[in-house]
C-alpha cells in the first residue's frame, strides 16, 4: 500500500483502517520515513492547537496545510531507497525543514483560522500628499481627496461607513437601503446619494447636490443644495454657501467675482505647487473678477498680471507679481 498524505491525516485523527495502520507501521521501519513522519506529525500538531481555539473542518485544514506549507519535493514511498548524500546537501535540507517548521504555526493561523469577521474588519486606506487624487470606493462612489488627506473604510464596506482626515469632495452612489456615513472627527455626515464636501480642518460640510444630515453628540442639522454647516465649539451653525471654489481642488475650476487679490492667491496656492507671491503688500487689496478652467498656474498668473497691469516674474516654484498700484 502506498502511504500518502491522506492516509497519514486519517491516522492522526484515528480514522485509519486496520490495514492502513499496519501499512504505516511497516512504512515506519526505515529511518528516512520516520523523519518524514515526524515532520508531518509536528505540522498536524500545529493544526490541532489552532483547532482548540476555533472549530474547523479537519480535512479542509489538512488540504490547505499540504498546499501552503508542505515541501512538494518530499515523497512518501512504500519502499524507499536510501542514497548517499553529500553532507552539505543534507545540511541544507535539514535547515530548510527546520525553517519550515518554525513558520508553520504562523501560516496555519494566517491562512486557515482567521474568521470572516476578522477579514471584513481589515481597514483599507487611501491618502494623498502633494496633490489631490481621485478614488473609487467599492460601491462605485467617487472621492476626490484633497492633498494631505486620508480616507479609510472596512474592507467589506458592508456599512458604507468611511473615516475622513483632511478634505474631500464625495459623489455618493444612491442606495436607499444603505446610507453612506462619513466620520469627520466630531461630525458625522449621513447621505443616501449626493455630492458634498467635507473638511475636518475647517470643520465644515457643504452640499453641492442632494441632501445630507450632519450630527454631533448633541445636535443634528439637515442640509440641502448650496447650504453648509460649520462646527463652532460644540454647536453646529447652518449657513448659505457663498464659496464657489470649495471643489476647485477636484476640477481646477475657479470663479472669482470682485475678489481681493490676496484671497485669490490664497486659494490658488492651496491647489498648485508653484506659489504666487506679491512683492508689494499694497496689491493684496486689489479686486479682480475672473474665471479659470483647468489652466496652468503660469497662464493664471499671466492673466492676473494683464488684468491688473502688474509685472510677473517666474523663479523656480515661485511666481512674483509686482506693481505700484492696481489699475
Amino acid at each position: 500500500m502506498m502511504i500518502n498524505e491522506e492516509i497519514l491525516a486519517k491516522f492522526f485523527v484515528d480514522e485509519a483502517s486496520q490495514e492502513e495502520k499496519q501499512a504505516i507501521e511497516k512504512w515506519l521501519e526505515t529511518e528516512e520515513n520516520k523523519a518524514i513522519y515526524t515532520q508531518f506529525e509536528k505540522i498536524w500538531n500545529g493544526v490541532a492547537v489552532a483547532k482548540n481555539e476555533q472549530k474547523v473542518d479537519v480535512e479542509v485544514a489538512w488540504n490547505k496545510v499540504k498546499l501552503k506549507t508542505i515541501d512538494k519535493s518530499v515523497s512518501l514511498k512504500e519502499t524507499p531507497t536510501l542514497k548517499p548524500r553529500k553532507t552539505t546537501m543534507f545540511s541544507w535540507r535539514m535547515a530548510a525543514s527546520i525553517a519550515g517548521l518554525l513558520i508553520v504555526p504562523f501560516l496555519l493561523y494566517w491562512f486557515l483560522f482567521r474568521s470572516p469577521e476578522a477579514i471584513a474588519d481589515e481597514i483599507v486606506s487611501f491618502s494623498t500628499q502633494e496633490a489631490p487624487k481621485e478614488f473609487y470606493l467599492p460601491d462605485s462612489s467617487v472621492v476626490w481627496l484633497d492633498k494631505n488627506s486620508k480616507i479609510s473604510y472596512s474592507k467589506s464596506f458592508a456599512s458604507r461607513n468611511v473615516t475622513l482626515e483632511g478634505e474631500a469632495l464625495l459623489k455618493v452612489r444612491s442606495n436607499p437601503n444603505k446610507p453612506f456615513i462619513v466620520q469627520a472627527q466630531e461630525m458625522e455626515v449621513q447621505v443616501l446619494g449626493t455630492i458634498f464636501f467635507v473638511s475636518t480642518p475647517e470643520k465644515q460640510v457643504i452640499v453641492q447636490e442632494g441632501k445630507v444630515s450632519v450630527k454631533t453628540n448633541t445636535e443634528k442639522i439637515v442640509l440641502t443644495q448650496n447650504e453648509k454647516v460649520l462646527l463652532k465649539g460644540k454647536n453646529l451653525e447652518k449657513l448659505v454657501n457663498t464659496d464657489k471654489n470649495f471643489a476647485s481642488f477636484s476640477n481646477k475650476i475657479f470663479i472669482f467675482e470682485n475678489e481681493a487679490l490676496n484671497k485669490v492667491i490664497e486659494r490658488l496656492n492651496r491647489i498648485y505647487d508653484k506659489k504666487i507671491m506679491l512683492k508689494n503688500p499694497v496689491l493684496a487689496n486689489c479686486r479682480i473678477t475672473v474665471t479659470f478652467k483647468e489652466e496652468t498656474i503660469e497662464n493664471i498668473s499671466q492673466t492676473i498680471s494683464e488684468t491688473l497691469k502688474l509685472g510677473v516674474q517666474i523663479n523656480g516654484n515661485e511666481i512674483f507679481l509686482d506693481g505700484e498700484t492696481c489699475q
